[in-house]
């Protein structure tokens, strides 16, 4: 790659998303943030971190009072570039989390997206902009067995095929820009007839790039607002899960660092405003590591 980040932007890709269950993670995950642009492949790790304070009203589930709740997310993200304007990109999550007394860990589910650039930048135009939009799959590769004992959001996995979608916005001028992300993920019913509820992530973000020297920095700051549908214990019955419905908004600030070979990230959020689990839970601390390897084409 002779020239860093002709382009910078969001990559539109998968929402791979817990819904809550009183413990008030909400949909958890909120898209790949600031990538290079698309002709370039990659491999490289992402870690997510939240924490909660849930209130006493979770001990008819765990038999625990008032806790601090934790998650931490670790994925294997990738990214085959097939063209300029065509991509594929794929996740394998870890997480765990620990809610009241309850700890859980083990493998999530993969999922693969296909992107589109049907917008591309005119590079010799002071103001550039660009749409992408993509749609893929998340799959049943995690674990999952219902139980009362044990909330849904704490499961590693949740057995069912689901669709992901994804639209992107970037406006940019000189060193300047802004980009909105919508994502939206619907998930199908696994075999214990139990489904997720629907997860919405939409991200405003503004953003300035410096160059010094070969290295490029990004620090930007945005708006995020998540909203999740409530899970279905049974669809045969329509019964739904309480305490499993809600709404997020995050105020993030964000610096990335990019080089022709590597690049580096991180990302720290606090809640502006919420409805988690009724209002028996709030979200403390959101943060985001990353790394990734850039693989050029020969």
């Amino acid at each position: 790659m002779k020239k860093i980040l002709p382009f910078i932007w969001l990559v539109c890709a998968s929402v791979a998303g817990w819904s809550c269950d009183g413990c008030g993670s909400g949909t958890g995950q909120l898209g790949w943030g600031i990538m290079p642009n698309n002709d370039v492949h990659f491999i490289g790790m992402r870690m997510r971190f939240r924490n909660f304070n849930t209130s006493s009203y979770f001990n008819n589930h765990t038999g625990s009072a008032a806790s601090e709740d934790l998650f931490l997310r670790t994925e294997i993200i990738g990214r085959f570039a097939l063209n300029s304007r065509l991509m594929l990109m794929g996740v394998l999550p870890y997480s765990q989390s620990k809610v009241g007394s309850i700890q859980r860990s083990g493998l999530g589910d993969a999922s693969l997206s296909a992107a589109a650039l049907v917008i591309s930048p005119d590079e010799t135009r002071n103001w550039k902009h660009a749409l992408q939009i993509g749609i893929g799959a998340e799959t049943p590769t995690g674990q999952f067995h219902f139980d009362h004992e044990v909330p849904g959001v704490m499961q590693q996995g949740s057995r069912s095929w689901d669709l992901l979608t994804s639209a992107q916005y970037t406006l940019r001028h000189q060193n300047w820009g802004v980009t909105g992300e919508f994502n939206w993920k619907y998930s199908g019913v696994n075999p214990e007839y139990y489904r997720y509820g629907t997860n919405t992530v939409a991200v405003l973000r503004g953003f300035w790039s410096v160059q010094i020297g070969p290295v490029r920095f990004l620090p930007s700051l945005a708006l995020q607002y998540e909203q999740w549908n409530s899970d279905n214990q049974d669809v045969r019955y329509d019964i739904k899960v309480p305490y499993t419905e809600g709404y997020l908004l995050n105020a993030m600030a964000g610096f990335d660092m990019f080089t022709s070979r590597f690049a580096v990230g991180a990302e720290y959020g606090q809640s502006l405003r919420a409805n988690i689990a009724q209002g028996h839970s709030a979200l403390k601390n959101h943060a985001q590591l990353r790394f990734i390897y850039f693989i050029h084409k020969e």
